[in-house]
Protein backbone atom coordinates (compact mmCIF):
# COMPACT_ATOMS: atom_id res chain seq x y z
CA UNK A 1 0.00 0.00 0.00
CA UNK A 2 0.78 3.65 -0.81
CA UNK A 3 0.69 6.54 1.35
CA UNK A 4 1.20 10.10 0.99
CA UNK A 5 1.34 13.42 2.76
CA UNK A 6 1.45 16.59 1.06
CA UNK A 7 1.27 20.11 2.87
CA UNK A 8 -0.88 21.42 -0.10
CA UNK A 9 -3.43 20.58 -2.66
CA UNK A 10 -1.21 21.97 -5.53
CA UNK A 11 1.28 19.39 -4.24
CA UNK A 12 -1.16 16.75 -4.12
CA UNK A 13 -3.31 17.39 -7.19
CA UNK A 14 -1.02 16.14 -9.97
CA UNK A 15 -0.88 12.31 -7.46
CA UNK A 16 -4.39 12.67 -7.17
CA UNK A 17 -5.01 12.62 -11.28
CA UNK A 18 -2.13 10.39 -12.09
CA UNK A 19 -3.31 7.62 -9.23
CA UNK A 20 -7.14 8.53 -9.94
CA UNK A 21 -7.89 8.84 -6.45
CA UNK A 22 -11.00 10.12 -5.10
CA UNK A 23 -12.39 12.57 -2.60
CA UNK A 24 -12.98 10.85 0.59
CA UNK A 25 -16.19 11.61 2.97
CA UNK A 26 -13.53 12.60 5.82
CA UNK A 27 -13.46 15.50 8.55
CA UNK A 28 -10.34 17.25 9.38
CA UNK A 29 -7.82 16.79 6.33
CA UNK A 30 -8.82 16.15 3.28
CA UNK A 31 -8.36 12.46 1.79
CA UNK A 32 -8.17 10.57 -1.21
CA UNK A 33 -8.00 7.08 -2.06
CA UNK A 34 -7.64 4.94 -4.82
CA UNK A 35 -6.92 0.85 -5.90
CA UNK A 36 -3.52 0.67 -3.70
CA UNK A 37 -2.92 4.47 -2.93
CA UNK A 38 -4.25 6.96 -0.03
CA UNK A 39 -3.09 10.57 0.32
CA UNK A 40 -3.82 13.31 3.03
CA UNK A 41 -3.42 17.09 2.69
CA UNK A 42 -2.30 18.16 5.99
CA UNK A 43 -1.86 21.98 5.57
CA UNK A 44 0.82 24.08 6.75
CA UNK A 45 3.67 22.96 9.48
CA UNK A 46 4.85 19.71 11.28
CA UNK A 47 2.11 19.41 13.57
CA UNK A 48 -0.44 19.35 11.14
CA UNK A 49 1.90 17.12 9.20
CA UNK A 50 1.82 14.82 12.15
CA UNK A 51 -1.75 15.12 12.78
CA UNK A 52 -2.58 13.94 9.29
CA UNK A 53 -0.26 11.13 8.85
CA UNK A 54 -1.85 9.26 12.62
CA UNK A 55 -5.44 9.98 10.20
CA UNK A 56 -4.46 8.48 7.16
CA UNK A 57 -2.96 5.64 8.65
CA UNK A 58 -6.31 4.93 10.60
CA UNK A 59 -8.43 5.56 7.60
CA UNK A 60 -6.31 3.25 5.28
CA UNK A 61 -6.85 0.37 7.63
CA UNK A 62 -4.06 0.53 9.69
CA UNK A 63 -1.75 -1.58 7.56
CA UNK A 64 1.41 -2.53 8.47
CA UNK A 65 4.99 -1.90 6.83
CA UNK A 66 2.88 0.07 4.16
CA UNK A 67 5.15 2.43 1.62
CA UNK A 68 4.92 6.11 2.97
CA UNK A 69 6.36 9.05 0.89
CA UNK A 70 5.89 13.10 1.53
CA UNK A 71 6.46 14.57 -1.69
CA UNK A 72 6.48 18.35 -2.37
CA UNK A 73 8.33 21.91 -2.17
CA UNK A 74 10.54 22.95 -0.57
CA UNK A 75 13.36 25.36 -0.69
CA UNK A 76 16.98 25.54 -1.42
CA UNK A 77 19.73 27.98 -1.24
CA UNK A 78 21.34 27.14 -4.83
CA UNK A 79 19.69 24.33 -6.61
CA UNK A 80 17.59 25.51 -9.13
CA UNK A 81 13.50 25.66 -9.51
CA UNK A 82 12.30 22.19 -10.17
CA UNK A 83 15.41 20.13 -8.90
CA UNK A 84 14.23 17.02 -7.22
CA UNK A 85 16.12 15.15 -4.27
CA UNK A 86 15.48 12.36 -1.87
CA UNK A 87 15.81 13.28 1.55
CA UNK A 88 19.08 11.20 3.36
CA UNK A 89 18.96 12.97 6.77
CA UNK A 90 15.98 14.89 8.27
CA UNK A 91 16.61 17.27 11.19
CA UNK A 92 13.88 19.54 13.04
CA UNK A 93 15.51 22.65 13.54
CA UNK A 94 13.63 23.52 16.79
CA UNK A 95 14.68 20.27 18.63
CA UNK A 96 17.84 19.48 17.11
CA UNK A 97 16.54 15.55 16.37
CA UNK A 98 17.32 13.94 13.10
CA UNK A 99 16.50 11.09 11.31
CA UNK A 100 18.18 9.12 8.73
CA UNK A 101 15.95 7.60 6.27
CA UNK A 102 17.45 4.35 4.48
CA UNK A 103 17.54 4.37 0.76
CA UNK A 104 18.01 0.40 0.22
CA UNK A 105 16.63 0.40 -3.08
CA UNK A 106 17.47 2.50 -6.39
CA UNK A 107 16.47 5.92 -6.34
CA UNK A 108 15.67 8.06 -9.61
CA UNK A 109 17.20 11.14 -7.82
CA UNK A 110 20.61 12.45 -5.72
CA UNK A 111 19.95 13.05 -2.39
CA UNK A 112 20.49 15.83 0.21
CA UNK A 113 19.69 16.72 3.50
CA UNK A 114 16.60 18.68 4.87
CA UNK A 115 15.89 20.35 7.49
CA UNK A 116 12.29 21.58 8.95
CA UNK A 117 11.51 24.63 10.25
CA UNK A 118 8.65 26.13 12.39
CA UNK A 119 8.83 29.56 10.13
CA UNK A 120 9.27 30.24 7.31
CA UNK A 121 12.69 31.23 6.71
CA UNK A 122 13.84 34.05 3.79
CA UNK A 123 17.87 33.89 4.66
CA UNK A 124 18.30 30.67 2.62
CA UNK A 125 21.03 30.16 5.94
CA UNK A 126 21.18 26.33 5.92
CA UNK A 127 23.30 24.36 3.29
CA UNK A 128 19.88 21.94 3.01
CA UNK A 129 16.85 21.93 1.71
CA UNK A 130 14.32 23.85 3.70
CA UNK A 131 10.36 22.91 4.48
CA UNK A 132 8.03 22.99 7.31
CA UNK A 133 6.17 19.65 7.36
CA UNK A 134 8.74 16.81 6.93
CA UNK A 135 9.84 16.64 10.43
CA UNK A 136 6.06 15.79 11.64
CA UNK A 137 5.93 13.61 8.77
CA UNK A 138 8.68 11.42 9.68
CA UNK A 139 8.20 10.75 13.51
CA UNK A 140 4.43 9.90 13.07
CA UNK A 141 5.07 7.59 9.92
CA UNK A 142 7.93 5.54 11.50
CA UNK A 143 5.55 4.50 14.01
CA UNK A 144 3.61 2.61 11.65
CA UNK A 145 6.41 1.48 9.34
CA UNK A 146 9.91 0.47 9.01
CA UNK A 147 12.31 2.98 7.98
CA UNK A 148 13.47 1.75 4.41
CA UNK A 149 9.85 2.43 3.34
CA UNK A 150 9.04 6.15 4.73
CA UNK A 151 10.70 8.61 2.55
CA UNK A 152 10.71 12.34 1.59
CA UNK A 153 10.78 13.68 -2.01
CA UNK A 154 11.40 17.48 -2.19
CA UNK A 155 11.22 19.49 -5.70
CA UNK A 156 12.85 22.93 -5.04
CA UNK A 157 10.08 25.86 -5.85
CA UNK A 158 12.66 28.72 -4.64
CA UNK A 159 15.86 29.59 -4.03
CA UNK A 160 18.09 32.65 -2.87
CA UNK A 161 17.77 33.73 -6.54
CA UNK A 162 14.07 33.19 -6.62
CA UNK A 163 12.37 33.33 -3.43
CA UNK A 164 9.66 32.35 -1.81
CA UNK A 165 6.78 35.11 -2.01
CA UNK A 166 3.62 33.63 -0.68
CA UNK A 167 2.19 30.31 -1.98
CA UNK A 168 3.47 29.20 -5.72
CA UNK A 169 0.16 28.63 -8.05
CA UNK A 170 -0.99 25.91 -8.89
CA UNK A 171 0.23 25.65 -12.81
CA UNK A 172 3.67 26.18 -11.38
CA UNK A 173 3.98 23.22 -8.61
CA UNK A 174 2.43 21.36 -11.25
CA UNK A 175 5.08 22.54 -13.11
CA UNK A 176 7.51 21.31 -11.01
CA UNK A 177 6.26 18.19 -9.24
CA UNK A 178 4.65 16.55 -12.95
CA UNK A 179 8.05 15.68 -14.75
CA UNK A 180 9.17 13.82 -11.34
CA UNK A 181 5.97 11.33 -11.64
CA UNK A 182 7.27 9.21 -13.56
CA UNK A 183 10.03 8.30 -11.40
CA UNK A 184 8.08 8.17 -8.15
CA UNK A 185 6.05 5.19 -9.49
CA UNK A 186 9.41 3.27 -10.00
CA UNK A 187 10.64 4.30 -6.80
CA UNK A 188 7.42 3.09 -5.04
CA UNK A 189 6.77 -0.14 -6.98
CA UNK A 190 10.65 -0.83 -5.94
CA UNK A 191 9.46 -0.13 -2.12
CA UNK A 192 6.45 -1.81 -2.25
CA UNK A 193 8.86 -5.22 -3.46
CA UNK A 194 10.57 -4.50 -0.69
CA UNK A 195 7.53 -4.02 1.58
CA UNK A 196 7.00 -7.81 0.47
CA UNK A 197 9.61 -9.15 1.85
CA UNK A 198 9.38 -7.55 5.03
CA UNK A 199 5.57 -8.87 6.30
CA UNK A 200 6.08 -9.82 9.39
CA UNK A 201 6.33 -13.79 10.29
CA UNK A 202 4.88 -15.21 13.18
CA UNK A 203 8.33 -15.90 14.88
CA UNK A 204 8.90 -12.25 14.47
CA UNK A 205 5.68 -11.27 15.63
CA UNK A 206 6.07 -13.53 18.77
CA UNK A 207 9.52 -12.48 19.72
CA UNK A 208 8.53 -8.83 19.45
CA UNK A 209 5.33 -9.29 21.30
CA UNK A 210 7.59 -10.86 24.13
CA UNK A 211 10.60 -8.14 24.18
CA UNK A 212 8.63 -5.18 24.77
CA UNK A 213 6.19 -6.04 27.03
CA UNK A 214 9.11 -7.56 28.89
CA UNK A 215 11.05 -4.02 29.49
CA UNK A 216 10.47 -0.55 29.07
CA UNK A 217 10.89 0.01 25.58
CA UNK A 218 10.80 3.47 23.54
CA UNK A 219 9.20 4.70 20.48
CA UNK A 220 12.56 4.48 19.12
CA UNK A 221 14.00 1.57 20.58
CA UNK A 222 10.69 0.00 19.13
CA UNK A 223 11.11 0.92 15.75
CA UNK A 224 14.97 0.03 15.68
CA UNK A 225 13.86 -3.43 17.45
CA UNK A 226 11.63 -4.09 14.88
CA UNK A 227 14.41 -3.84 11.89
CA UNK A 228 16.74 -6.03 13.48
CA UNK A 229 14.24 -8.95 14.02
CA UNK A 230 13.88 -8.18 10.39
CA UNK A 231 17.31 -8.76 9.78
CA UNK A 232 17.61 -11.94 11.78
CA UNK A 233 14.49 -13.45 10.51
CA UNK A 234 15.60 -12.58 6.99
CA UNK A 235 19.07 -14.18 8.23
CA UNK A 236 18.47 -16.71 10.47
CA UNK A 237 14.77 -17.86 9.67
CA UNK A 238 12.55 -19.04 12.81
CA UNK A 239 16.30 -19.99 15.00
CA UNK A 240 15.88 -18.88 18.60
CA UNK A 241 17.00 -15.87 19.42
CA UNK A 242 20.70 -15.95 21.30
CA UNK A 243 20.75 -15.86 24.77
CA UNK A 244 22.26 -12.84 25.14
CA UNK A 245 19.11 -11.30 23.62
CA UNK A 246 16.27 -12.93 25.58
CA UNK A 247 18.11 -12.44 28.97
CA UNK A 248 18.81 -8.46 27.90
CA UNK A 249 17.88 -6.47 31.23
CA UNK A 250 16.92 -3.56 29.43
CA UNK A 251 16.51 -2.22 26.13
CA UNK A 252 19.81 -0.80 25.63
CA UNK A 253 21.67 -4.03 26.57
CA UNK A 254 18.77 -6.15 24.16
CA UNK A 255 19.44 -3.78 21.07
CA UNK A 256 22.75 -4.03 21.79
CA UNK A 257 23.14 -8.03 22.39
CA UNK A 258 20.79 -8.31 19.06
CA UNK A 259 22.98 -5.94 16.74
CA UNK A 260 26.14 -7.79 18.13
CA UNK A 261 24.58 -11.28 16.77
CA UNK A 262 23.61 -9.72 13.68
CA UNK A 263 26.94 -8.65 13.58
CA UNK A 264 28.41 -12.05 14.03
CA UNK A 265 26.30 -13.94 11.24
CA UNK A 266 27.34 -11.57 9.28
CA UNK A 267 31.05 -12.24 9.64
CA UNK A 268 30.26 -15.96 9.67
CA UNK A 269 28.70 -15.31 6.61
CA UNK A 270 31.14 -13.61 4.58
Amino acid sequence: MLLFVTAFDTEARPLIDRLRLKRQPDKGFPVYAGENAWLAVSGIGKNNAAAATAHLHGRAGFPDNAVWINPGIAGHRDLAQGEARLVHKLTDAATGRSWFPSITVHAPWQSLPLVTLDRPGSDYAHDALVDMEASGFMETALRFSTGELVHCLKIVSDNSVNPAVGVPKASQVAAWIEPQLDALETFCGLLQQQAETLRTPQSLADNFERLTTAMHVTVSQRNRLRHLLQRWHALNGDVPLPGSVSTAKNASALLDALQTALDDARLVLA
